[in-house]
């Protein structure tokens, strides 16, 4: 993954802030994320990615019947064929909007050129290099959630877009509620759009029954040996692997909207994490869905969701050499009595912008005793945040925990969240988020 990520890119990760604040509800809010958010980004951009220059874009068949007409009919078949790698097409998306439309004519503006994204490049996993057949359509429904995706890496939008003034259905992403009316059915990602909608006007009753039907629908397991939850219905074998980042981005909405610290929120939250890790990381696809550009936008938002910037223990930050363990899904562990003390998170060494911060620390203890950890933000060696010492009183064993501790980031400053461990019982860190 970290290979994957040029140099184009990573200058760019620490210096990028969008926030969206609906006029009633929870601001929504989509970071960037190291090192996998970044590189599925990187990936998409670069060249065996979706992000292509639409100068040859044309718009001869429709994908929908219900928007045929006589100039653009219905004809699936003969759209996907041609639309191959060697011509660059467009189309009604399912609300009936069409890129590139700019005065909304049902027709395309030759002026509408540039780049945007196309559905799929025929990849199989993220760092693909020998792609399928591609689908080079240009969705503006695809485009529509991949611009918070560039907005959130400080990359130019999607060119196309336009603001129509009837149902955009991924607006609410974003917590514009303008025209949006939840859905009736029960798809789980109509439950999250939903779910984002009713925090958007200030409904959180409503978004946490939406969040319920999802987990009731998923019914995940929790799986012992990693002591975290499975969700087999988001797994990239399926066709819908996006699913995994919608729920993550409400998921995470509703901790901070919450508060919640070490509840049932914050245990989906980190095994929903774990479950997009895989799916960037994996390198097999035994059938299912190909990585398009809306299965990569969502992964990214959801990663990056509710926080200015995440790092992943075990990679974006580093550890001691103290005999800690990078367990495969995706936590950092050190085990008493084979583990010594010292510190699980450190770095990542980066500036940020001038301002006041909160530095969330997600870990967990077995058996948790005594003084467990002591959480701290430093900027080039002083301490800035914390020291925040973690006591056995304040967790429950195996289950994750959110831990804040607030800072300011001053002028020409060097980051680094440090997760010191003092070695009385196991202690695995996650990730932490600086919202």
């Amino acid at each position: 993954i970290q290979q994957a990520m040029g140099p184009r890119l990573v200058c760019l990760l620490l210096a990028v802030l969008h926030i969206f604040s609906p006029a009633e509800g929870v601001s929504f809010l989509y970071g960037t994320h190291q090192p996998h958010g970044a590189a599925t980004v990187e990936y998409m951009t670069g060249p065996y990615g979706t992000w292509l220059n639409m100068s040859v874009l044309e718009y001869k068949w429709n994908y929908y019947s219900q928007y045929a007409t006589p100039t653009h009919p219905y004809n699936l078949t003969d759209l996907v064929q041609y639309s191959n790698g060697q011509h660059r097409t467009t189309c009604r998306d399912a609300n009936g909007h069409l890129l590139c439309d700019l005065e909304h004519t049902g027709e395309l503006d030759p002026s509408c050129q540039n780049f945007a994204y196309h559905e799929h490049n025929g990849a199989r996993f993220i760092g693909d290099t020998t792609p399928y057949t591609p689908f080079n359509n240009f969705w503006f429904d695809d485009n529509s959630v991949a611009r918070y995706m560039n907005q959130a890496y400080g990359l130019i939008e999607p060119n196309g877009l336009t603001q129509y003034d009837d149902f955009t259905r991924w607006q609410i992403v974003a917590g514009d509620a303008s025209n949006w009316t939840p859905y009736s059915g029960s798809h789980y990602d109509q439950y999250a759009l939903n779910g984002m909608y009713y925090l958007a006007i200030n409904d959180e009753e409503k978004a946490m029954s939406e969040w319920k039907n999802i987990m009731k629908k998923q019914d995940p397991k929790y799986n012992p040996s990693t002591q975290q939850y499975d969700y087999p219905d988001f797994a990239m074998v399926q066709l819908n692997s996006y699913y995994a980042g919608l729920v993550k981005m409400l998921t995470d909405l509703l901790v901070i909207a919450t508060g919640d610290g070490n509840g049932l929120l914050v245990q989906h939250s980190v095994s929903l994490r774990s479950a997009i890790l895989a799916m960037v990381d994996t390198k097999t696809q035994q059938g299912g869905n190909l990585v398009n550009t809306e299965t990569a936008s969502c992964w990214t938002l959801g990663l990056g969701a509710q926080a200015k910037y995440s790092f992943e223990a075990g990679s974006a930050l580093t550890f001691t050499s103290n005999n800690y363990f990078v367990r495969p899904y995706y936590v950092v562990s050190a085990v008493a009595g084979l583990s010594s003390p010292g510190n699980l998170t450190q770095g990542p060494n980066v500036a940020i912008p001038t301002g006041s911060y909160v530095a969330d620390f997600y870990l967990r203890a077995h058996d948790p005793s005594g003084s467990v950890a002591v959480l701290s933000v430093m900027d080039g060696g002083v301490t800035v945040g914390g020291p925040l010492t973690v006591q056995a009183t304040s967790l429950k064993s195996d289950q994750w925990a959110r831990i804040s501790v607030p800072f300011n980031a001053p002028a020409g400053n060097v980051m680094e969240f440090a997760t010191q461990w003092t070695g009385s019982c196991n202690v695995d860190v996650a990730t932490v988020r600086v919202r």
